[in-house]
């Protein structure tokens, strides 16, 4: 029955049949039939698939494992295929890729402006004192930002690992939102 929650189909649709027959995903097909691996019969095959059977954003792993004769381990009997849905885990993946990537630009602005008030102090005889004191309180800042969004990034992987306990409390929202 795990077969209709996984590819839509029911058990009659697809018990001796050719995967073709059944199938309308080209590597589901290719991975059954043995075509990805002609001539590497003992590998270990495996695929995260899209399939367009039952959901267009579903996600698969495909895996196929030799099975031999147990008396002649030189003589394959069959495969065993194993098919586990691995949408959760892939919409998981893209979402951290998508974390790091807003914490990587959160951190690349205020390195670029400790980086642009750092050069403009360098040269000493032309920058005046109405400037120096900019660049120093601009970088201050700028360090003080940096090290918020540190703190800020420490705090979540405390609590998403478990070791950071929220205190709820009733709040007046116009006081919070100030």
């Amino acid at each position: 029955q795990k077969i209709h929650s996984l590819l839509g189909l029911d058990p009659e649709d697809v018990i001796n049949k050719k995967p073709h027959e059944w199938c309308k995903t080209t590597e589901i097909i290719n991975i059954l039939s043995g075509s990805h691996n002609k001539g590497a019969a003992i590998t270990i095959s495996s695929a995260a698939i899209s399939t367009d059977q039952s959901s267009p954003d579903k996600k698969l792993d495909v895996r196929t494992y030799p099975l031999f004769v147990p008396t002649d381990d030189s003589k394959l009997l069959g495969r065993l295929v194993v098919i586990r849905d691995i949408t959760e885990q892939h919409f998981e993946q893209q979402r951290q890729g998508e974390f790091v990537a807003q914490i990587a630009h959160e951190l690349k602005t205020p390195l670029n402006v400790l980086s642009m008030y750092s050069e403009s102090l360098l040269d000493v005889e032309l920058v005046s004192e109405k400037h120096r004191i900019e660049a120093a309180n601009v970088i201050h800042d700028e360090v003080e930002r940096l090290s918020s969004l540190i703190q800020n990034l420490l705090s979540i992987t405390r609590y998403e690992l478990g070791g950071l306990l929220i205190e709820r409390q009733r709040v007046r929202i116009q006081d919070f939102l100030q």
